[in-house]
């Protein structure tokens, strides 16, 4: 009788499991590499249940060191809906090829050349619909997913979370004050650090008013915000090889890219006052001029959520919202 009891436990739990994923077989995952000119990539493509041939998309990284596995959730879930996934290690992590010392320092040139990379590589797959391969992108993988979409028409949609619609230097200056305010700084701190950021990307940018910035790094260099900005002792040389790099990227503008591609784009945003990574209300203003030229893109919003779609201490559900919105966009 016992023994009965379990394994009428058991059967009911795998008809649940079955019901719940449509399958009794799970989400198969194949290690894949593939190149940009003389870097290599490694990545895992999910596929759906099934043969094929699957709409796909191409996941793209936000900031920093990103594996694979940070996109994995989110790949998993399309995959249950029909998509084959790839996700891959940014260049420089992982499995990937690149100077690790180098991840903060590569260009939106070379990371989108990578997604278009991963893009041919999915489109070579006979399990592959090659006019149906979109991007999925969060956070400064916006930037590069705007870049990507304009140099190939062939991707054929956009998923964008909480990607900024400014240049890059626009963002960082919104995310320093936004940062200073929730740790408590006063208006006076925060006009003081935006002052001195103005000047800081006017020596980058152009290589002039170093002695002024200088000054003004004397001047508030006991302020009590002044740390929580500037970690060194002394300012950055003009000629600093940083400056040099963020030279080449700090003007990037993705509306300009945004304007000569055609694909239909979903943005996706948490709450304005609660993103201090990415200005929220600047960005969804230029989608929505960006509309009003013609453009196929949907904005959804979830109030109450921060920069990562966290609510409290849950994640949001945008895989509804997502997944509707794909049932619209047409290879």
């Amino acid at each position: 009788m016992k023994n009965d009891l379990i394994r009428l436990i058991f059967i009911l739990a795998a008809i649940f499991l079955i019901q719940r994923s449509g399958s009794c077989f799970p989400l198969r995952t194949e290690e894949v590499t593939f190149s940009n000119k003389d870097c290599n990539l490694s990545g895992s493509v999910i596929l759906p249940k099934g043969e094929g041939p699957f709409n796909a998309v191409v996941f793209i990284h936000g900031s920093g060191p990103e594996e694979r596995s940070n996109s994995r959730s989110l790949a998993n879930e399309f995959a249950d809906h029909g998509y084959a996934a790839l996700i891959y290690d940014k260049r420089g992590v992982g499995k990937s090829g690149g100077d690790p010392k180098s991840v903060q320092y590569y260009s939106i040139e070379d990371l989108s050349n990578d997604a278009i990379a991963a893009v041919k590589y999915l489109a070579s797959r006979t399990d592959v619909t090659p006019k149906h391969i979109g991007l999925v992108a969060f956070s400064q993988g916006g930037w590069v997913a705007s870049l990507a979409a304009d140099k190939d028409s062939g991707i054929a949609f956009m998923v964008v979370i909480s990607g900024s619609v400014t240049t890059i230097s626009e963002d960082n200056y919104f995310e320093r004050a936004a940062r200073l305010k929730k740790e408590g700084f006063t208006s006076e701190d925060i006009d003081q650090a935006n002052e001195m950021h103005l000047l800081d990307l006017e020596v980058s940018r152009s290589g002039s008013s170093f002695e002024k910035f200088q000054a003004l790094w004397a001047k508030y260099k006991t302020a009590p915000w002044f740390k929580r900005v500037y970690l060194s002792e002394n300012p950055i040389a003009a000629d600093h090889n940083y400056r040099k790099w963020y030279k080449t990227v700090m003007d990037f503008d993705p509306v300009m890219h945004l304007e000569k591609s055609s694909q239909p784009a979903l943005w996706i945003y948490g709450d304005a006052a609660l993103d201090q990574y990415c200005p929220v209300e600047k960005s969804i203003k230029a989608i929505e001029q960006l509309k009003q030229s013609g453009k196929d893109y949907e904005i959804q919003t979830f109030p109450g959520a921060n920069h990562s779609l966290v609510k409290g201490s849950k994640r949001v559900d945008i895989e509804v919202p997502i997944f509707n919105w794909l049932k619209k966009v047409k290879p």
